[in-house]
């Protein structure tokens, strides 16, 4: 048995198959003899009557449609358990099928199927500014399938004109205008829902980081930027307390930040940073939520005075910081990309190198001009994906099988900005 979803993106078709269909089916029937199952009610005629309509298209050809009978013999909250068991896209998709379907993100009871039957996803998310919208394209990367879907931004939240920081933790994004901020604007892109922060001290944002509880659904917030009276200062927003809490220390002894967003690791926000005393050295510094301290971590694996670009630091999870850099000719160094992992015993904190890019992809990326384009790195499961901005494709570093390949070419060739992202539905209630 096959059914059918349209949804409204390139008249895309969502199937679930005949062994998957059988596969819910059985567990329909499994269900009903379970007394302690919430689906109790349900008859033995459901059971019955599904096994007669699983015979019947079993003669179907494969093109079939799922009739509607098969829906009009299943509660609602059985249509919603099989519903969640679909992957997030499909979900995502089908919203514009129905009204029903549009507000099944939004029921709790769909919600809470959702929660328990779904298994975890990891996308790399990008954005592209759109020269004709007020916002820009979005596209996902989903490593479980391989696959790019070009997905839709509902809501103008980006602004026309001007940098973007971006922070991403589960299923939400932070956007905050660097020129303009005011507000930010905490953000589910499957949901469409949103909540706007009460306004800050700050006025230009450095850098942003968020991170996310994944038991309770709360959410702290971090921002490095200035005052009017071009201060430095940081300021933290806790969800709980639904408010901004102006902290004494920031980032003053440091030139700013050569990375963003902030990157959540093991109870603390992590930047690089140049110090301003001394000769001029990259290093990480790191922000203590307990303690509400900046304190320096240490230097960055990057000799003084090498041409080196975009250094990208990010999380692995569970609890392992990577960073990835990329040095140019020059110094008696040829153009290479290195992969690095924090590793502290003790009170020793140290770089090791985990991974270098291979000479013969190095020349592929030379001539397909990757060198000269920005540069970003970002961890989706145990795959590490550097990104090139005027490429189509991506480079990837499985870190389970210390293996090098390739992403599939995307539609976009161009993206301004990229994150690691967690595709949830249950974050951010309305």
């Amino acid at each position: 048995m096959t059914w059918i979803c349209e949804s409204w993106e390139s008249g895309v078709i969502i199937r679930a198959g005949e062994e998957e269909a059988g596969e819910r089916m059985s567990e329909v029937a499994t269900m009903q003899q379970d007394k302690s199952s919430p689906l109790k009610h349900v008859g033995q005629d459901l059971a019955e009557e599904l096994d007669r309509i699983s015979d019947d298209e079993e003669n179907c050809p494969p093109s079939s449609v799922m009739e509607d009978r098969i829906w009009g013999v299943l509660p609602q909250e059985l249509q919603d358990s099989l519903l969640a068991s679909l992957p997030i896209v499909h979900i995502f998709r089908m919203r514009t099928v129905c009204k029903r379907f549009q507000s099944l993100t939004l029921s709790p009871s769909f919600l809470s199927s959702w929660t328990a039957l779904s298994t975890q996803e990891h996308w790399l998310l990008m954005f592209h500014r759109q020269d004709t919208a007020p916002w820009m394209s979005m596209a996902a990367y989903d490593s479980n399938v391989k696959q790019w879907y070009n997905l839709p931004v509902l809501r103008p939240f980006f602004p026309k004109q001007g940098n973007v920081s971006l922070a991403s933790s589960q299923g939400l994004l932070c956007i905050a205008s660097v020129e303009e901020t005011q507000t930010l604007v905490v953000w589910n892109p499957l949901t469409n829902l949103s909540r706007e922060l009460p306004g800050m001290i700050i006025k230009n944002t450095m850098c942003v980081g968020l991170v996310v509880d994944n038991s309770t659904k709360e959410f702290i917030i971090v921002v490095v930027g200035q005052t009017e009276d071009c201060l430095q200062t940081t300021e933290v927003y806790d969800s709980t307390l639904e408010s901004w809490k102006r902290m004494q220390t920031s980032l003053i002894e440091w030139y700013g930040c050569y990375s963003d967003p902030l990157v959540y690791c093991n109870g603390c926000f992590h930047v690089i940073s140049a110090h301003k005393n001394g000769p001029f050295r990259l290093c990480l510094v790191s922000y203590d939520l307990k303690q509400g301290v900046w304190k320096e971590k240490c230097k960055l694996p990057i000799t003084a005075g090498l041409s080196f670009a975009s250094p990208s630091l990010f999380e692995v999870k569970p609890g392992r910081l990577f960073l990835a850099e990329r040095t140019f000719p020059g110094h008696n160094q040829a153009y290479a990309i290195h992969l690095w992992e924090l590793v502290q015993s003790g009170s020793n904190v140290e770089w090791i190198q985990i991974a270098a890019v291979p000479p013969e992809i190095i020349e592929e990326l030379r001539r397909e001009f990757w060198v000269s384009s920005y540069f970003k790195c970002q961890a989706i499961g145990n795959l590490v994906c550097f990104i090139g901005n005027n490429d189509f494709r991506g480079l990837v570093y499985d870190l389970s099988w210390k293996a090098w390949h390739w992403l599939p070419r995307r539609r976009e060739r161009f993206f301004d900005h990229v994150v690691s992202f967690e595709p949830r539905l249950d974050m951010l209630s309305a």
